[in-house]
């Protein structure tokens, strides 16, 4: 019988262990970020990943600390999306337009506060500019360490679609 205790001991100990480690955080000090760019399209157009706007993808998004020091950073990747609801104005369309997004991971050390920065992806040399300027007027944002757990460390995004369609 002195067995069972022992084991009981041990899976208790175990336990609360792995609970400390959990509210603490990472023991080494970095803290995982999940999170998308979105972008609204209000257009009577079928939605593919081929229309999206390209810039989405590849966008780097920085965390910086209180004192300006870069904590970590991610980068946007495959583009993504989802129909948009029927609603007012919509009217006599076909489609109901298109939400896409763009999905990034961030590993950074921990801060009492994050600073969020984004850097679009270089233009192609090919092209002759975006009709995509999004990404471009994101602005830097600042959460609370506090805040941020609250969210369970999930921070999204909203891009101007650059343009709007009247109908």
């Amino acid at each position: 019988m002195p067995t069972i205790n022992v084991v009981a001991i041990a899976v208790v100990l175990a336990s609360a262990v792995g609970c400390g480690a959990d509210t603490a955080g990472d023991a080494s000090g970095e803290i995982a970020i999940t999170g998308a760019i979105y972008v609204d399209f209000h257009t009577d157009s079928p939605c593919a990943a081929a229309d999206a706007p390209a810039e989405l993808s590849g966008v780097t998004v920085g965390f910086r600390g209180p004192d300006g020091e870069l904590l970590g950073e991610g980068m946007t990747g495959p583009i993504g999306f989802n129909l948009l609801d029927f609603g007012e104005g919509k009217r006599g369309w076909t489609h109901p337009g298109c939400r896409y997004f763009a999905p990034y991971s961030a590993t950074v050390t921990r801060a009492a506060s994050y600073e969020v920065s984004f850097r679009s992806p270089p233009p192609e040399i090919e092209g002759a500019g975006s009709w995509f300027t999004g990404v471009e007027d994101l602005q830097s944002q600042v959460i609370s360490h506090e805040d941020f757990e609250a969210t369970r460390f999930a921070w999204d995004f909203e891009a101007d679609p650059s343009f709007v369609v009247g109908h």
